[in-house]
C-alpha cells in the first residue's frame, strides 16, 4: 500500500541521516484516523502526534 510504502521511505531517510529510527508517528497536518491507526501499531511505532481538535480525537 502506498501509506506503509512511504511511512517506509521516510523511516529509512531519517536513519541514514541520523543513525536512529522513530518510536513516534506523525501524520501530514496531523491528521489521524482510527483506520490508520493498526498500520502505524504493525510499523513498530508506540505513539502518534496529533491535532488536539476535540471533534477528532473524542475521548483519546
Amino acid at each position: 500500500e502506498e501509506f506503509a510504502e512511504q511511512v517506509k521511505v521516510h523511516d529509512e531517510k531519517l536513519n541514514a541521516l541520523f543513525g536512529v529510527r522513530p518510536k513516534v508517528f506523525r501524520n501530514t497536518e496531523l491528521v489521524y484516523s482510527d483506520e490508520i491507526a493498526p498500520q502505524i501499531l504493525a510499523m513498530g511505532y508506540k505513539g502518534v502526534i496529533t491535532e488536539g481538535a476535540k471533534h477528532i480525537i473524542g475521548w483519546k
